[in-house]
């Protein structure tokens, strides 16, 4: 029933969140609120009581994980692969499998995602399939062209999977891979061996997306060209994900750095208090925190307040 109430075509957005990284979380519900972006069929996975009350807070719908997996992390990963992040990405999957076998469309994403507008709409109109028809699965483009993702480069922390059996068998494996995820530390290095399997096998149809509709930290950290676009308004992205980034930490300071940054508490008065008015600006708040990292156009003759992050590297503007 809980699914069932929030579905909107069909569809539902799982998101898997804990107390470390609930101010991501909040990020994005706020800047789809300020966008006037409907994010209502949206359900959080989550690992403590705090995270689900700011989620109901923040208008969406909170599912208590600890309750149905048992010992949940409640604290943010420090870095790619360690046995936090790990974990999450097993909840990440198990999350997908229990709405995609109830028969809905999912969007799956990660909380450091920030839409420009909705990519359920525009992936059920058909603007991402060309003259193709439609895909069982559309995924953003990594952009690692390691052997270690080939032959997709998926990533898998912004994905769409239309409803069907193709799509259920899919999940249903990669639930069956844990034993993959927790030795290679990557959710994302099964789910490739997965997508291959099946696109193979059972003819599961398969999208990439652009990384031009949709920017990921690839994008942010080694394509100075496209950022600078961006930066200077002659495109702008259908959803960005701060990915490729080590921590928390960075991914919100580069945020902030961006202009994607809608919060306006932090995050040990979100977890204590809930979110309530204050919790989201009308606007994004715009810090310049390293000169050598892709920023606002704001950013340009401004002094940065930490300096250079990367060795080395020249200034963005």
């Amino acid at each position: 029933p809980v699914l069932s109430s929030i579905a909107k075509d069909n569809t539902i957005i799982v998101m898997v969140a804990n107390a470390g990284v609930v101010e991501l979380l909040a990020n994005f519900a706020c800047s789809a609120s300020v966008r006037g972006l409907d994010v209502s069929n949206v359900v959080v996975f989550t690992s403590d009581e705090a995270t689900a009350r700011v989620v109901n807070d923040l208008g969406l719908t909170a599912f208590d994980a600890s309750a149905a997996f048992g010992d949940v992390p409640e604290k943010e990963a420090r870095g790619y692969g360690d046995a936090v992040f790990s974990a999450m990405m097993y909840i990440k999957v198990v999350s997908v499998h229990l709405v995609t076998q109830l028969g809905y469309n999912v969007l799956f994403q990660d909380v450091d995602v920030v839409w420009f507008e909705d990519p359920v709409k525009w992936i059920m109109s058909g603007s991402a399939d060309g003259d193709a028809g439609g895909f069982d699965a559309y995924f953003t483009d990594d952009g690692a062209r390691s052997a270690r993702y080939a032959p997709w480069s998926a990533n898998s922390g912004l994905y769409y999977l239309r409803a069907g059996p193709r799509t259920q068998y899919l999940i249903t494996s990669l639930l069956y891979a844990g034993d993959n995820i927790l030795s290679s530390h990557s959710h994302q290095q099964a789910l490739t061996s997965v997508l291959a399997e099946h696109s193979s096998l059972y003819g599961l149809s398969i999208k990439i997306v652009s990384r031009e509709d949709f920017p990921g930290g690839k994008s942010y950290h080694h394509d100075k060209p496209y950022m600078k676009k961006w930066m200077e308004g002659e495109l702008e992205p259908r959803a960005f994900h701060m990915c490729w980034t080590l921590n928390k930490d960075d991914k919100i300071l580069y945020l902030q750095q961006l202009g994607l940054w809608f919060l306006g508490v932090d995050a040990k008065d979100l977890v204590r208090d809930g979110a309530g008015e204050g919790t989201c600006l009308s606007e994004a708040t715009v810090e310049c925190w390293y000169r050598d990292k892709a920023s606002d156009k704001r950013c340009k003759g401004q002094d940065h307040k930490l300096g250079t992050k990367d060795k080395n590297k020249p200034t963005f503007w």
